[in-house]
């Protein structure tokens, strides 16, 4: 049983690191800096290395049976920590989307209204689309 509490123990460090990620994504995409950007891309390729950690611990996990209060309680932990990464990803989600949404509005707004073609002549196709893409 002392084994499956270190693991439970570990990914509760684990679980604790990318709950603080997923706040430091919503401040960085805040900032809306170039800076930001560059620390959301860090932030990315460390949640990927968090998550292989993760399921590397729930693989040594399923081996392992055990109870008591210990497990109990850092079992509950867990889940309160799911729960809140779960909640703190979907308001990231929305930020991301809104963000997403004001760029291409912003966009829009700046492209000529008419645009050209590799040779520098008026298109006959009118005005150019983002057609969801940025």
């Amino acid at each position: 049983m002392n084994c499956l509490v270190e693991l439970l123990k570990e990914e509760i460090k684990l679980l604790e690191e990318l709950l603080g990620l997923l706040h430091r994504d919503r401040e960085a995409v805040v900032k809306a800096s170039p800076e930001a950007l560059e620390e959301l891309l860090e932030s990315n390729k460390r949640k990927e290395t968090l998550l292989l950690k993760i399921r590397m611990i729930e693989e040594g996990k399923r081996r392992l049976s055990g109870g008591g209060p210990e497990v109990e309680e850092l079992q509950a932990r867990m889940k309160e920590l799911l729960e809140e990464i779960g909640e703190q990803g979907g308001r990231n989600r929305l930020l991301f989307e809104g963000s997403l949404q004001l760029i291409r509005s912003m966009l829009g707004m700046l492209l000529p209204p008419q645009a050209y073609d590799a040779q520098g002549r008026p298109s006959t196709e009118g005005p150019r689309q983002l057609r969801g893409r940025v």
